[in-house]
């Protein structure tokens, strides 16, 4: 029997729908991912209440002597893939959903809103190779199989390793491609990640989201030991949380500042969200952000 993960893809889909509603996101897909870059300009039109401050031309409005905003022609067929990491760190889980679970109930609640908006998603899913990809499409039938490929646990659990993701997407995705979500938890980086990663923001808009667990964080609060593993070496060490709590996370807190500089450095932004929490509203804000 193949086994599958446990994704619940029509909760996730309806509770990020309401924070589109909520946030007044629906109708303004192209101006959250593209910032205007996937956009042809049109004219000038006057502000209304209802329009996206951001949009206004303050020059123009000025010569003018009315507040006018900038309009554009919305180019259809946009074609925005996923990289997801389905890498062994990927397959852990302290809760009630592992982060590749996690990750993929937000990426198809993400793909469900671009295929209904009449755009095409894709996705490529990377551990220390290609494992699998799906080439951006239209409909509710292409919605059907990103679910069924994300749902695959065979898919998961091979050895890490970013920057061939990285190194994929910059060499072999077509410059046609409007944007990419890179999905992980960025756990396992080194020195050349950094400069890959430019190479794909400077060829895509690029988004990161970092998906991570409680536990990426913080030991646990206990006087039992535990054992942990490393998913690339197998090398396990028992650890007395007591002990090892504070440098645990120290270090953890200073990797994930070193990541998220890196980001910051080459333009890309980034949203961390942890597996406690529900991603609808956090999701939501965050590209809200992106708009203003």
């Amino acid at each position: 029997m193949e086994r599958k993960l446990a994704i619940d893809v029509a909760n996730a889909i309806t509770s990020f729908e309401a924070a589109l509603h909520y946030f007044e996101l629906k109708t303004k897909l192209y101006h959250i991912i593209f910032r205007g870059k996937g956009l042809e300009f049109d004219r000038f039109r006057v502000y209304t209440p209802d329009d996206d401050a951001s949009l206004i031309d303050w020059k123009a409005s000025m010569r003018a002597q009315k507040t006018l905003v900038r309009q554009y022609k919305e180019e259809r067929d946009q074609k925005i893939v996923f990289i997801i990491d389905v890498s062994d760190s990927m397959i852990f889980g302290s809760g009630k959903k592992l982060k590749c679970e996690y990750a993929a109930e937000m990426v198809l609640a993400l793909a469900h809103l671009i295929i209904t908006s009449g755009d095409k998603a894709g996705l490529v899913m990377f551990g220390n190779n290609l494992v699998y990809e799906v080439r951006p499409q239209a409909g509710i039938k292409h919605l059907s199989l990103l679910i069924d490929t994300l749902s695959k646990a065979e898919f998961y659990g091979d050895t890490p390793n970013l920057n061939k993701a990285l190194e994929y997407v910059a060499d072999y995705l077509p410059e046609s491609l409007s944007a990419v979500f890179i999905v992980s938890d960025f756990l396992h980086t080194n020195n050349d990640f950094e400069r890959n990663m430019q190479l794909v923001a400077k060829k895509f808009e690029t988004i990161a989201l970092m998906i991570k667990d409680p536990r990426d964080m913080q030991l646990p609060d206990t006087a039992l030991e535990v054992t942990i593993s490393d998913p690339v070496s197998g090398r396990q060490l028992v650890v007395n949380p007591k002990v090892a709590k504070q440098h645990y996370e120290y270090l953890a807190k200073k990797y994930e500042h070193k990541v998220l500089q890196q980001f910051q450095r080459v333009g890309v932004d980034t949203l961390k969200i942890m597996t406690d929490e529900e991603f609808a509203f956090p999701l939501a804000r965050f590209l809200k952000e992106r708009v203003s």
